[in-house]
């Protein structure tokens, strides 16, 4: 993804949009094979190279996605973690 700033909502969706895509490429190439009467396992059936770039476009966005939670996720174990701290300092 070249776009900088892209929302978390909007990179899950990338994300489940890309991995359903993938794995609808076995029907296209199921369909493309019906239509123009070629094997699909013949040295010149149509073969989609969509399934690579799907690929890494999900893992570019998951890449995001966990870059992107990181810091506030640790951010709150940080605070979790002093709270606890101070509140069983006073519980004595």
């Amino acid at each position: 993804m070249k776009k900088k700033n892209v929302g978390l909502a909007e990179l899950v969706q990338v994300i489940i949009n890309t991995t359903q895509l993938e794995a609808s490429c076995v029907y296209l190439e199921e369909f493309i094979s019906n239509i123009t009467n070629v094997p699909p396992d013949t040295a010149n059936a149509t073969k989609l190279y969509g399934t690579s770039t799907f690929k890494v476009c999900t893992c570019s966005c998951t890449t995001r996605l966990s870059l992107s939670l990181s810091p506030p996720i640790l951010l709150s174990l940080s605070i979790h973690h002093l709270y606890f701290l101070t509140s069983t300092d006073f519980a004595d």
